[in-house]
This record gives C-alpha cells, sequence and structure tokens, in this order.
C-alpha cells in the first residue's frame, strides 16, 4: 500500500489524499546462490502459498543446501481462528558434517498462537529426533549438546511475551519481558 498526498502548496488545507492498494500475491518464490568461509557453496530457496486448497491455509517451504550443512522446514497455519488463534504443524530436517562430526536432526510439532499489541503467547507439543556419528572416531567438541548415538524427546513448551511501548509506530519507550517454559 502506498500513501501519498498533492505536494502542491497551495492545496494545503484540502489536500487529496492518494491510496494505492496492490494485492499481496497468492504465492512467492524466493531463491538465493553463494559462498560463506564456514557453509561453503550455498543454495537456498523458499516458496510461500497464502491461500492453500483456497481455504487461507498458509504454506511456507525453504531448502538450504550448503556443502557442509544441509536444511528444509515446512509449515502449514490454518487461517485464524476466534480469538485471532493460529494453529500450525511444522516440520524439518537438518543434517550438519563438520569436522568428523555427522548429525542429523528431525522435527515435528504442532503450534498454537496469539498475538496482540502487548502481548504474544505460543504453546508447543515438539518431537525432536537427533543422531550423531563419528566419522573415523572423531571427538565431538566440547560445547556439543548431543551425545554419539540416536535420541529423542517429546517437549511441551510455551512462550508468553509482555510489552509495553510509548507509542506503536515510532516507539521512543519501550520495556519487554519473555517467559519461556520447555
Amino acid at each position: 500500500m502506498v500513501i501519498d498526498i498533492d505536494r502542491d502548496a497551495s492545496q494545503a488545507v484540502e489536500t487529496p489524499v492518494i491510496v494505492k492498494v496492490t494485492e499481496h500475491p497468492n504465492q512467492r518464490v524466493r531463491g538465493s546462490i553463494g559462498y560463506t568461509t564456514d557453509g561453503g557453496a550455498h543454495l537456498g530457496g523458499l516458496y510461500s502459498h497464502n491461500n492453500v486448497f483456497n481455504r487461507a491455509w498458509v504454506f511456507d517451504g525453504q531448502l538450504d543446501l550448503d556443502q557442509r550443512r544441509q536444511f528444509s522446514s515446512l509449515q502449514l497455519a490454518l487461517p485464524p481462528a476466534p480469538g485471532a488463534l493460529i494453529d500450525s504443524l511444522h516440520g524439518s530436517f537438518e543434517r550438519t558434517t563438520l569436522k568428523g562430526i555427522d548429525l542429523c536432526s528431525q522435527r515435528l510439532g504442532l503450534r498454537r498462537s496469539h498475538a496482540t499489541d502487548t502481548h504474544d503467547t505460543v504453546v508447543s507439543l515438539e518431537y525432536y529426533r537427533d543422531r550423531l556419528e563419528q566419522i573415523d572416531g572423531a571427538t565431538p567438541p566440547p560445547q556439543t549438546f548431543v551425545q554419539p548415538g540416536s535420541h529423542q524427546a517429546l517437549v511441551f513448551g510455551g512462550v508468553r511475551s509482555w510489552r509495553a511501548v510509548d507509542d506503536l509506530v515510532f516507539p521512543g519507550r519501550a520495556a519487554s519481558l519473555r517467559l519461556t517454559v520447555a
């Protein structure tokens, strides 16, 4: 949306306001190509569809391929329910091979979220599955949380955020608090 006014100073008191609205496309595709010293060559893509099955469901898919890391994710969000509640289903797969360690992580989850001007609430149920393998007897770095082998967990979590802002458009003073439980 673009909002503009007539720039003629003689019309300043009764100048018309011009509003131009452009509809957002239902589908969007984005891509990237690059190189980093940490990950090597990179190829990435995002796909979004804002009206799946003509039911206002929102689908997002992402794929990132590096020489050392591969990542993919899918998310399907339902339209807001009464009370501005948004339910979604998501899943992801990530594989990282670095310094003799091969780590595969999978995640599948359900989420319910609610947002207002003053607070956000998210409740989720997540299933995690990880597999860490040592290649040729390599030792995991000291900051590695996952020990060699396969691991899984079912985690119920919640996040509540509060914020106070003096002006939503041009904030000068703000305070926020976030509580996370898992």
